[in-house]
């Protein structure tokens, strides 16, 4: 593991503890170097928050990745797919309950948020629209409101963190119900003889 990239993960497990607070001393003094070298790769606290959900969120994209797409795209397919999807993401979350809390607190944060990133919406839809092709491709009449599916992956997994109970870990499947059963047609042609459909509020 090269120095920089231990600095990151040092970061967001001192940031699991500390939040916000966690400063370059404190990780300095975790990791047992100087400051100087913290300064050396990313100059700033800023710069070096943005860099550990940098790294996050090319985990996620890597994870959402192992997910097949569909051969055949129909709705139910497509209904499938994205709930496997969601398990993906919902899986790496759970699996990695440090970088889940450095991620959610990030997304909801004044940034700064790396390039491609550059508001809160962009952050979930960027990270999934490398598994649109299918969907854009050959059903571009689907319509999906980002800002409903940006809602979901950050308000449920707000929810799946800061509530430990047992009932807790249902949330990522009843995220994933409304999802198999939010894909609905909106109404038999646009004007332009074809099915448009929408994502069920």
């Amino acid at each position: 593991m090269n120095k920089k990239n231990d600095i990151l993960l040092k970061t967001i497990k001192l940031f699991h503890t500390k939040g916000e607070t966690v400063s370059l001393d404190d990780i300095a003094t975790e990791l047992g170097c100087s400051k100087t070298l913290i300064i050396h790769y990313f100059r700033t606290k800023r710069n070096l928050m943005s860099s550990c959900f940098s790294l996050i969120c090319h985990e996620v994209r890597l994870r959402l990745a192992e997910v097949p797409a569909p051969e055949v795209c129909t709705v139910e397919n497509i209904r499938s797919y994205l709930a496997d999807l969601w398990r993906a993401y919902f899986g790496y979350l759970m699996e990695n309950p440090q970088k889940a809390r450095f991620f959610i607190q990030y997304t909801h944060s004044h940034g700064p948020f790396p390039p491609k990133y550059r508001t809160v919406d962009e952050v979930i839809r960027r990270i999934f629209e490398d598994k649109y092709g299918c969907l854009t491709d050959e059903h571009p009449e689907l319509m999906f409101d980002i800002k409903y599916m940006v809602a979901i992956a950050n308000g449920m997994a707000g929810l799946v963190f800061a509530d430990k109970t047992e009932a807790s870990q249902d949330l990522p499947e009843l995220c994933i119900d409304k999802i198999m059963n939010g894909v609905v047609p909106k109404r038999e042609g646009s004007g332009r003889g074809e099915k448009v459909y929408t994502i069920a509020g």
